[in-house]
């Protein structure tokens, strides 16, 4: 039976009290692949192997204009 949502948000604010995520929840967010899964005594391990893409300078710096939060950034002259 799962706990009522006011017993949950506040188990997360006063004890920091999160869902952890199943492995392939965790790959959906991450990308990649799992590569190694085991379960032990109630408890999860998993190894999530992601490709590396390699960008060019200029690469980086249009992909990081795209970026909301790097946006404002170039805007006032705040990024470096």
């Amino acid at each position: 039976l799962p706990a009522p949502q006011f017993w949950q948000r506040a188990q997360a604010r006063f004890f920091d009290y999160h869902r952890d995520l199943q492995p392939e929840e965790a790959v959906g967010i991450l990308g990649g692949e799992i590569v190694f899964w085991e379960k032990r005594g109630g408890q999860w391990v998993a190894i999530i192997e992601r490709a590396e893409i390699f960008l060019s300078s200029a690469e980086r710096s249009e992909a990081s204009l795209r970026q909301p939060e790097c946006q404002a950034c170039w805007e006032t002259g705040n990024h470096s």
